[in-house]
Parts: structure tokens; sequence; C-alpha cells
């Protein structure tokens, strides 16, 4: 017998007193469950048994190492987004703020493609934004037509150049902007007919700039300053087709004031000279 095993457990059903063959007999004969079964000896030796699995309203707790899958977008009545035509999201994106169509955008490629669809962008007033430089930019990229925002405050803005811009209409009295980032709006704008730069900072590029847009109809220079009469005179030479022009309390000297009244298009019907009354004379 080796040191590792065990010794031989006398059996409980064997007794010395009768004979072997009949108690044999009778241990066979009541089966595993009765009491010649060594119980003990076996579950030491048995391996130890496997707990029950937790079972919660009829299916298996399992703890499982696994990706769950992407829940789809669905709304509250069953109806599955993704199954929306193009046209029905347009007309809800249509109905949102600016700042929850911005949101929008960054859910998916689809609402991105279709939160920058130039339906949605044809006209939009950016006023009352605090910062306007992000929003600015973002909006300057997706083809808009009618802008506003008065009095923005633009720290910096970065466009792609060149860049053809659509604007019809531009209004930016009043606004903090550089010289540098309002050059590169106006150098990309090729159609605009109303235009408000009220108070703002100009340069003889910007005017010059300015003298592409053959279209123009009404330009509002008011209290702008930092552009030569020459390049004031070539502008309003080439827009032929202006009909209301502000250029009153603007830091002008006598050439600025002769270069407006010596090119003015004939079409002019409304005119606004204020602030120059040392300037002018009766010829």
């Amino acid at each position: 017998m080796s040191e590792g095993s065990m010794p031989l457990q006398e059996l409980p059903c064997v007794n010395l007193q009768h004979p072997v063959r009949n108690k044999r007999k009778s241990c066979l004969s009541e089966g595993l469950g009765s009491e010649s079964t060594p119980t003990e000896l076996v579950l030491q030796r048995s391996p130890r048994p496997k707990h029950p699995r937790l079972v919660s309203r009829g299916k298996e707790n399992d703890f499982v190492l696994a990706r769950r899958s992407r829940r789809r977008r669905q709304s509250t009545s069953g109806v599955l987004w993704d199954h929306l035509p193009d046209e029905l999201l347009l007309r809800i994106y249509f109905c949102l703020p600016l700042q929850d169509l911005l949101r929008v955008s960054a859910v998916c490629k689809r609402w991105h493609r279709l939160a920058l669809d130039e339906s949605l962008w044809h006209s939009v007033d950016l006023e009352g934004l605090t910062h306007t430089g992000l929003a600015l930019q973002h909006v300057l990229k997706t083809g808009v037509h009618r802008l506003r925002c008065p009095r923005a405050f633009v720290t910096k803005l970065e466009l792609p150049e060149p860049r053809t811009l659509q604007l019809v209409e531009l209004d930016l009295s009043s606004s903090i902007i550089p010289t540098s980032a309002l050059q590169s709006i106006i150098r990309g704008c090729r159609q605009l007919q109303y235009l408000s730069l009220e108070a703002l900072q100009l340069s003889d590029s910007i005017i010059s700039c300015l003298a592409k847009n053959c279209n123009l109809l009404q330009l509002n220079l008011s209290g702008c300053s930092g552009f030569s009469a020459a390049a004031l005179a070539d502008m309003l030479a080439s827009c032929c087709s202006l009909e209301q022009v502000n250029v009153s309390w603007c830091i002008f000297s006598r050439d600025h004031v002769r270069s407006v009244v010596n090119h003015l298009s004939p079409s002019v019907t409304a005119l606004n000279l204020s602030g120059y009354r040392e300037s002018l004379a009766l010829d």
C-alpha cells in the first residue's frame, strides 16, 4: 500500500457473526441509499458540486462578456427615426432653433448631411449670440443667403480660401470683428444686394472686394473708416445698380465727399450725407 492511498474502510453492512454471502445479498438488495453505503467517505472524495444558477423571471442570469448591440433610434410613438424620409426630417429640422439644429447634426452621418441642407440655412439670424465666431464660421459654410448678426463679437474666423459665398443680404452692423476676418467674408461675396457694415473699421481691400458685387442695391457704411477716397470712388462706379446709399458720419475728408458726389449712380433714390457740413459746398 502506498503512503498517499487511503486504507480500506469496513463496510457497515458486513457482520462477522453471519455468513458473508447472505449479507452481501442483503446489501445489494437495499441499494445505494441504504446504510451500507459509506456516504461521508463518498462526499469527501467526490468533487465539490456546482451551485445552481440564479434564475430570474424564467431566464438564466448569466454574466457574459459581449458587445451590446446598438439601440435603434426610436421615438416614443414606436416609429423608427431611420425609416422617416428625408423630406419629413427636413421639415422637423426647420422648426428647430439654431443651437438644437447644431446638436442634431452631431448624431450620425445622415442627420449631419440633412442638418446642413441649404433649405435650412436660407436665412439665419445670429443677433444676441454672445460669442458669434464659431457659429458664424459654421453658418458661412452652409450656403446661407440672408445673414443677420448685428452687434456680433468675433475674435477669430477661419474660412478656406478661396471660397465663394451665396450671401445676398448681410448685416454686421456695430460688430466687433477683425479687419482680416471681415475681408475674408467680403472676398467670397459676388451676389450681395443688401449690405450693412455700420460703424466698422474697413480697408481699401474690403472696399475693392465690395466693388465686385455689381447687383448691390442698398449699402450702409454709416460711421465707417479706414479706406481712401480713391477706393470709394472705384466701388461706387462699379456698383451701378445702387438705389440707397448711407455714408453718414464716416471719417471722411473733402476728397471722400467729392468721390461720393461725383460717382453716384443715376439709379440712387436715397442718399445720406449727414455729418459733412464743413466739407459740403453749393457747387
